[in-house]
């Protein structure tokens, strides 16, 4: 691996990165839980979220494969 994929791996390894994470999907979820029933909004809502966060969409592919789709799934 390169220098910045070993980087970036142990930065997803760390608390602060774990945290992170949880404030985002915290915020995503409080923000536009009411936006889950229409898919195709709430990921674009997420999307502008995330860049007013100055967050990557790499970040975003992170949190979708699991959490979105269970705070998707508490609202249906």
């Amino acid at each position: 691996m390169n220098i910045i994929a070993d980087g970036a791996n142990n930065y997803k390894n760390t608390k602060e990165f774990r945290l992170k994470k949880e404030d985002i999907i915290r915020e995503v979820h409080i923000k536009y839980s009411s936006l889950i029933s229409n898919e195709k909004n709430f990921y674009r809502r997420i999307r502008l979220y995330l860049k007013r966060r100055k967050e990557t969409l790499k970040e975003l592919s992170i949190l979708c494969s699991k959490e979105i789709h269970y705070f998707k799934n508490q609202f249906e």
